[in-house]
């Protein structure tokens, strides 16, 4: 087991791959989704509490949520290669805008 040296042209190559468009994208779509995935999981409990929902919806609904996303854990190699990488970003859009879209309704 070897670990390479730090690269001394650090800053520079971050630089380089900070100019790429493709780059800057990914990362802000990375952003977004890591924005509404902390939304959920910050304030989620606390608006089923403040609507008196009892304390199995609490529960049922993080079940849900897993329950849905584990077989795309399981098979990720699989769906990432049928469907690309852009699409699975196009996807967690639309997963994220379905399940607030359901606790709206709740």
């Amino acid at each position: 087991f070897q670990v390479d040296p730090p690269n001394k042209d650090f800053i520079s190559v971050l630089l380089q791959l900070l100019s790429r468009g493709e780059i800057n994208v990914f990362l802000l779509m990375f952003l977004f989704l890591g924005i509404l995935w902390g939304f959920i999981e910050t304030y989620l409990f606390i608006f089923l509490t403040n609507l008196g929902a009892p304390k199995y919806l609490l529960g049922l609904s993080l079940t849900v949520a897993m329950g849905t996303g584990f077989p795309f854990l399981v098979w990720a190699d699989t769906i990432i290669n049928k469907i690309g990488r852009q699409n699975i970003f196009m996807f967690s859009f639309l997963i994220y805008t379905i399940r607030l879209f359901g606790y709206s309704f709740i």
